[in-house]
């Protein structure tokens, strides 16, 4: 599964992430789904380039789970990434996470209130 002429790589087990180059991201991809009953949540780890377009991640995400890349979008902290856009134009850290959601459901996830996490704990 892993390409490595493009310095990408998909985790085989999805619950192990890889071990990290220092020039590499290690990261997931992971189920959107807003109906958490119906979702498998699935997901899966992936290991680039900093300076790597994400298309690859992307194109292997939806070959994993059988989808069409055309009708996914992915989305890192609510901005929309595009196949050109790479882990050091995110600022993707060492286990961050993207989500991967169905194209017509996209409007849906961004509405979705999100819970506020406390900074005085």
């Amino acid at each position: 599964m892993a390409d490595h002429a493009d310095h990408v790589h998909a985790a085989h087990d999805d619950t192990d992430p890889p071990t990290v180059p220092a020039n590499h991201v290690r990261f997931r991809v992971r189920d959107a789904q807003l109906d958490t009953s119906t979702s498998g949540g699935q997901q899966t780890w992936f290991l680039a380039k900093r300076r790597q377009g994400m298309r690859k991640a992307m194109t292997l995400y939806c070959e994993r789970w059988e989808m069409q890349l055309d009708s996914m979008r992915f989305l890192f902290r609510g901005r929309l990434i595009h196949p050109k856009d790479t882990a050091e134009m995110l600022g993707l850290q060492n286990d961050d996470t993207i989500e991967a959601i169905e194209a017509s459901k996209v409007h849906l996830l961004l509405t979705r209130p999100r819970t506020r996490v406390r900074q005085d704990i």
